[in-house]
């Protein structure tokens, strides 16, 4: 059954993380994944550009806690999707895994971020284009992608996993007819 944005945001927002990269340069930045195993290893899915460049990555729980110790287990840069695991206990409920499949232009999604470590942030987005890029699946949405957003979950209104957030797709890329949209890697 369909779910309210605000049924949505509850069913998710515990699965969704903050990620904290620091580079050797001493530069830093921070983008968002979602957890999709909560079982003794703790994996968060996330966007590869967001993680590829890392010396050290750190990730804050739903619950407030700070997890050191992450591992890189995946990276498929082509694909935009990267998987870190960590060790802990008792974590909170990882996103239920959907599948784009069945989604037609002008789907309700939502986007879900965590604005710099602030809490989490949704916004509706709606489908604008399938398609793929370089022999990859995307997503095009109608919402830019901010920094926040990067790495982040895209929802059915079921609340189901069906992607993750890349970047942002400035206007003309896809001709005059597409302004500012967001890529997402279905997963």
């Amino acid at each position: 059954p369909e779910l309210t944005a605000s049924e949505v945001l509850v069913a998710v927002a515990p699965s969704l993380v903050t990620i904290s990269i620091r580079a050797g340069d001493g530069r830093s930045a921070s983008g968002s994944g979602v957890l999709i195993d909560g079982g003794g290893e703790g994996r968060v899915l996330t966007a590869s550009s967001l993680v590829e460049n890392a010396d050290s990555l750190a990730l804050r729980l739903s619950d407030g806690r700070w997890i050191d110790e992450i591992r890189l287990v995946e990276s498929e840069p082509a694909g935009g999707l990267a998987v870190l695991a960590f060790e802990a206990s008792d974590l909170p409920e990882p996103a239920r895994v959907g599948s784009d499949e069945g989604l037609e232009r002008g789907s309700s999604l939502f986007l879900l971020g965590d604005l710099l470590g602030r809490g989490p942030t949704m916004n509706e987005v709606s489908l604008v284009l399938r398609g793929s890029v370089g022999g990859q699946a995307r997503l095009l949405i109608d919402r830019e992608i901010t920094i926040s957003n990067v790495g982040g979950p895209i929802v059915d209104d079921r609340g189901s996993l069906i992607g993750v957030a890349l970047s942002e797709l400035r206007a003309g890329s896809l001709g005059p007819a597409v302004g500012r949209a967001g890529v997402v890697s279905p997963i």
